[in-house]
Order: C-alpha cells, then sequence, then structure tokens
C-alpha cells in the first residue's frame, strides 16, 4: 500500500507512513527467522496488522486526554501488534509485554531502528507488577479470560480497563460468557477498518 492510498484510510504525515514501511522491512526480515506472525499474513500486513491495531486509536486517543500520564500495558505483544503500530502513530505510555524471547529480541531491534522509547518485559504477564491497571490486547484470549485479567497481582479490579481487538467471534464469546455470569460492565464496538472486526472493551467499575 502506499502512501496516497493509506492516507485516505487513516490520515497521517509522511514520515509516520516511512517508520510503517521500516517496521514493514523489518517484520519481514526477521519472520523469516522466528515465525513471528503467519506467513500468509505478511501479504496483508496494511489491511490485517496495521489497519486492525489502528482499530484502537481513536479510544485510546480520547481516553488519553484524561489520563495523560498512565501507563498502557499490551499484553502479548507478539509482533508488534498492536502496541508498536499505535506507538508509531502517536499514542503513549505504551509498555510491551511478551513471554517469548525472540519475539522480544524483535521488538527491542524495532525500537532501536526506528527509535521509539517504549519499555518491554520479556516474561509472562501473570508474573508482572502492573503500575497501571489499563491494558490493550489483540486476539489474546477469550472475552472469560480477558475478564479474569483484572485480578491479576497488583490490578485494581475496581479501575481495571481493558481494549481487545477482536473478531466477530466475540459475539459468542459473550453469550457463553452470559451462561456463567459476567461480573462487570463492557462494550462491543464495531471496527473502522476491516469487515467483522470487534473491539470489546471491559470498564472500570468505578472512574
Amino acid at each position: 500500500m502506499n502512501y496516497k492510498t493509506f492516507s485516505t484510510i487513516f490520515p497521517i504525515p509522511e514520515d509516520i507512513f516511512k517508520q510503517l514501511e521500516q517496521f514493514q522491512d523489518l517484520l519481514n526480515i526477521w519472520n523469516k527467522a522466528y515465525n513471528l506472525v503467519q506467513k500468509d499474513s505478511l501479504k496483508e500486513f496494511w489491511t490485517r496488522h496495521v489497519l486492525d491495531s489502528l482499530e484502537l486509536y481513536l479510544y485510546l486517543k480520547l481516553w488519553q486526554e484524561t489520563y495523560k500520564e498512565t501507563l498502557l500495558y499490551d499484553l502479548g505483544s507478539g509482533g508488534g501488534f498492536p502496541g508498536i503500530i499505535l506507538a508509531i502513530v502517536g499514542i503513549k505510555n505504551i509498555v510491551l509485554v511478551e513471554a517469548r524471547q525472540k519475539k522480544c529480541a524483535f521488538l527491542r531491534e524495532v525500537c532501536r531502528v526506528l527509535r521509539l522509547e517504549i519499555p518491554i518485559y520479556c516474561m509472562r504477564f501473570e508474573e508482572m507488577v502492573f503500575e497501571s491497571s489499563t491494558f490493550i490486547c489483540r486476539a489474546l484470549a477469550p472475552f472469560q479470560d480477558l475478564l479474569k485479567l483484572s485480578n491479576l497481582p497488583k490490578v485494581s479490579h475496581e479501575t481495571f480497563h481493558l481494549w481487545g481487538i477482536k473478531g466477530i467471534g466475540i459475539e459468542k464469546e459473550i453469550e457463553d460468557g452470559k451462561k456463567i455470569g459476567i461480573d462487570r460492565p463492557y462494550k462491543v464496538h464495531l471496527g473502522q477498518f476491516r469487515e467483522g472486526n470487534r473491539i470489546i472493551e471491559i470498564l472500570p467499575t468505578v472512574r
């Protein structure tokens, strides 16, 4: 995808687009050795990976108008989606959490080349000591398991707030969850950029 086409979908300065292209080049190189993402998905880098990640942009931009200094943890950062993409386009205070060493090495290299100052924790998020209770993720876990993340150590159950990028399967996951019981408020937002995308937002119980 070229800059002109991309900017009609998601307007950004050309230098930011060039950073995304640099990221794409690094992903293509590293993926040959480490299988960071499915090989076939590289052909859909802009639609399947970049624009999927940007589904969260408007929600986080609005949220950061109020919570300017709050850390935003990307759980299971993997190949850098959505955390790296969101950081490139200007979302602040992102922290990457990824358990696999090879993927952490890739994330560090991306941050070095693109000069992104993003903390990276190479560990299971169940072992993290979090400094905030705000999270993002992409295809991390079923809905019921996302709800359980509010019980992580040092996470406030009351102020826990999560945005997750999901597909249409989230609707069945929620229906299954209702049979067991859902103990906190949530919203499902339609995606902007790809048919079938959904954003699950698990809300704080207090503000």
